[in-house]
């Protein structure tokens, strides 16, 4: 006889989803059918949900509502900022209480705790950085109102646990654990975490050096640099055929792209407000990395995304300021080579004297294997960190210490705190003067009509430039202060009536501070150029469609010369010769149905490996590949410069890549070129954390596949990684556009849901809207919100 349906859900659990048995033989074993197990299965699913509409009993001083939308966005209304935060917190903990806990975990380093080997790399990262040992200093130095925010942040998350009872998210039943109380702490260790995904990426540092050891010196100049680099955010210009070698831009660990630009009012259709539209591109998460919420009372009234375990909106607006903002990358970390005492390996030479490194020993918890021993060594610059980055000598480089301005601690928190309530564009400009967090590109725009651009974050000023490794005793190597504020790029109302970045150099070559980094190309600072000149005035649906946009201009570029060389071997094969057509057909747009693009994209992820091959060993040509644009193209292009042994074999080299490109489209999408289109190739999962290690649970917490349009170099930006597909990994996670003409229009889409419930409605129904490019609102308005309202969840005092 079957079980009772209450007993089979907590069994679903237990067995189907840890992958003790497959859903076939829990049905068996349990004398149900499938349809029978799905019900019990979505019955235990909903359980999780919390309820739509309740009263809590909180320790908040009066009573604080939470009202959802139709999209599950929270609108928090309270009348004191502590309580405005407190029901943020609960809010969040009700809809993302888990990933929060994966992000606390990974910024604490004890994630392999409760995921066993497979997280033993991450940890060994967060102890090496020391992202908990900086927020421990950092919260020390709080101003005593931002400190009491973040209590009241924390406290409302810790509720937020209590309310579930025995009902936690599903992910810590198939875990096997409950999450420990929030505290400040672990707020400010996920913003260090979050620093360095925005502004480490040492690997750069690491391929620049290779490049100047491993190639001649014309040869390192051209490969250290970028494409289209007079696109700078700043005009000015940016000379790429003036740059030496020590003052030359690598992008083999660009980020992985945002864009973002503001529209001046008197270019606005419905002015005098400005218009701001911001995606900001990073991994994709699932549930999203991004969370919408609507902070209202208490002099803020807010709507945005907050990145999940952070009290502050990164991209949003209030009532008369909108803001976005993009990556900006310019270097605020350097690695040392340090020199070891020849007769004590345990010392390092610092100016005139050795000094031991220190030591510390760090025990990391793994599942099924007890604990293991971490020996994270240091000097005075910072940790050594060569077990986190690949060597440039095979047999393995000396001890590189790492210094990197997130090992500094400085109050975060307090200016994206100030951000929040800022009143028009020249106010919003001032709260980032406080601003010591990762480089980045602020974009904003006011009620007015007025727009402008600020770089933001501290830059270090170092005795001379570079981009390799520096020497740990020479003078010019180190530190000698931090740029000011008021000495970094801005722009307030520029003539030409528009402000844009996509994580190209901010100024050009001869800017008085010098700014250097992991700089993307230009070309998408040059397709929103060219967008924002095309016509005179616009509206929101002009921006959607600009942020939908696939055009590449680098294939626009490329595909003409790379016909050219090929044309002469069109009749060798008729495969070879669909493939010319195809390109010479295409307009450069990835679409679903382009085949051009499935060519082209194909061929330039062969051709840059190839040309990477050409000039590095083994153990480097996949970082080196990454960073081979300038050169790949400049070869198709320009023709061969000692790159290749001739200009023969560098020909011959371009018809081998394209065969073997075509023979890997073949081989995956059949033998008709006809048949390649971009949406077969390039298709997008959304991944829950836990799939790949629980098969089963992928079924219910994975959204996707779905083909997806845009690449690499597009302003519809979608990364990807080469296997059976092209699998979509990064790209905009969360589009915003915003009218400031009105006093609360502004549009978003998230790229599965608001939700973490797998439950609940919420956690993938925005991703059709997210790849067709459509919007939904963001109210603000009250009574607008109370007619899209499907719960109330009411915090009162205890």
């Amino acid at each position: 006889m079957p079980e009772p349906a209450a007993n089979n859900h907590q069994q679903i659990v237990i067995t189907v989803l840890r992958g003790k048995q497959s859903a076939e033989e829990f049905c068996q074993a349990r004398g149900i059918d499938r349809a029978t197990y799905t019900e019990q299965l979505n019955a235990y699913l909903a359980k999780k949900v919390p309820p739509a509409s309740a009263t809590w009993p909180a320790a908040v001083a009066r009573r604080v509502e939470i009202v959802r939308d139709h999209y599950g966005i929270p609108h928090v209304f309270a009348e004191t900022a502590p309580d405005l935060f407190f029901g943020f917190g609960f809010a969040l903990g009700q809809d993302r209480l888990w990933q929060i806990d994966f992000y606390r975990r990974r910024a604490h380093g004890t994630l392999a705790e409760i995921l066993g080997r497979s997280a033993l790399a991450s940890d060994v990262q967060a102890r090496t950085l020391g992202f908990r040992q900086v927020a421990e200093q950092e919260l020390a130095i709080l101003p005593v109102e931002t400190r009491d925010i973040l209590e009241h942040f924390v406290a409302g998350i810790n509720a937020a646990i209590e309310s579930y009872g025995d009902e936690l998210p599903i992910e810590f039943d198939v875990l096997d654990y409950r999450p420990a109380s929030w505290t400040p702490l672990d707020v400010l260790a996920i913003n260090r975490a979050t620093h360095w995904q925005f502004s480490g990426r040492v690997q750069g540092i690491v391929l620049a050096e290779a490049a100047k050891r491993l190639l001649p010196v014309h040869l390192a100049e051209r490969f250290l640099a970028i494409e289209l680099a007079n696109e700078t955010i700043v005009p000015g210009g940016y000379a790429a055929d003036a740059q030496s070698i020590e003052a030359t831009l690598v992008h083999g660990d660009q980020p992985q792209g945002s864009n973002q630009w503001a529209v001046a009012g008197w270019r606005a259709v419905n002015g005098p407000g400005a218009l701001l539209a911001s995606d900001g591109h990073v991994p994709y998460d699932q549930p999203s990395s991004r969370y919408e919420i609507h902070l209202a009372g208490a002099g803020y009234d807010v709507i945005g995304i907050a990145l999940p375990g952070m009290p502050v909106l990164h991209n949003g607006r209030n009532r008369q300021v909108a803001w976005g903002a993009t990556n900006n990358v310019s270097s605020g970390r350097d690695l040392y080579v340090e020199e070891v005492d020849p007769t004590d390996p345990e010392r390092y030479r610092d100016g005139q004297e050795f000094r031991r490194f220190a030591r510390k020993v760090e025990a990391i918890a793994v599942r099924g294997e007890g604990t293991t021993e971490l020996v994270v060594r240091s000097t005075v610059r910072g940790p050594v960190v060569n077990h986190l980055i690949p060597s440039v000598d095979p047999a393995g480089d000396p001890p590189l210490s790492l210094r990197w301005t997130g090992l500094e601690p400085t109050d975060i928190l307090s200016p994206q705190l100030a951000m929040l309530k800022a009143e028009d564009t020249e106010s919003y400009r001032q709260t980032m003067a406080g601003w010591a967090a990762w480089t980045s590109n602020a974009g904003f725009a006011d009620t007015h009509g007025h727009i402008g651009y600020q770089m933001r974050g501290r830059v270090p000023l170092r005795g001379r430039i570079t981009r390799g490794y520096r020497a740990a005793n020479d003078p010019a190597d180190q530190w000698l202060g931090f740029a000011t504020f008021e000495s970094l790029p801005r722009e307030a109302d520029p003539a030409r009536g528009w402000i844009g970045s996509a994580n190209n150099p901010p100024a050009a070559r001869d800017y008085p501070v010098p700014l250097y980094g992991a700089y993307a190309d230009g070309y998408r600072l040059r397709r929103i150029r060219t967008l924002l000149e095309s016509q005179a005035r616009f509206t929101l649906d002009d921006l959607a469609r600009f942020q939908a946009d696939t055009f590449v201009q680098r294939a626009a570029d490329v595909c003409p010369a790379l016909i050219r060389t090929l044309a002469p071997h069109a009749a060798e094969t008729p495969r070879l010769d669909a493939a010319i057509t195809a390109l010479r057909d295409w307009d450069y747009c990835f679409e679903l149905t382009s085949v051009g693009a499935s060519i082209y994209q194909i061929f330039w992820d062969h051709w840059t490996k190839r040309v990477a091959a050409e000039r590095f060993p083994e153990h480097l040509r996949g970082l080196a590949a990454s960073g081979t644009n300038f050169v790949a193209h400049e070869l198709i292009c320009q023709g061969n410069d000692g790159w290749f042994a001739s200009q023969t074999a560098l020909e011959q080299a371009i018809h081998q890549t394209m065969a073997a490109s075509l023979r890997w489209l073949a081989d995956r999408l059949g033998p008709d070129v006809a048949t390649w289109e971009w949406g077969r190739l390039h298709p997008v999962t959304f991944r829950h954390p836990l799939a790949e290690q629980f098969p089963a649970l992928a079924d219910v917490v994975n959204v996707g596949p779905f083909p997806c349009p845009g690449t690499t170099g597009a302003l519809n930006q979608q990364g990807f990684v080469v296997g059976e597909r092209l699998a979509t990994v990064s790209g905009p996670q969360y589009r915003l556009l915003v009218d400031l003409s009105s006093p609360s229009q502004a549009l978003g889409c998230n790229t599965t849901g608001n939700s973490g419930h797998p439950g609940s409605r919420h956690y993938a129904d925005q991703s059709a809207d997210w790849l067709q490019g459509r919007y939904h609102p963001l109210l603000m308005d009250r009574a607008e919100i109370e007619q899209s309202a499907e719960g109330r969840t009411i915090l009162a005092p205890s």
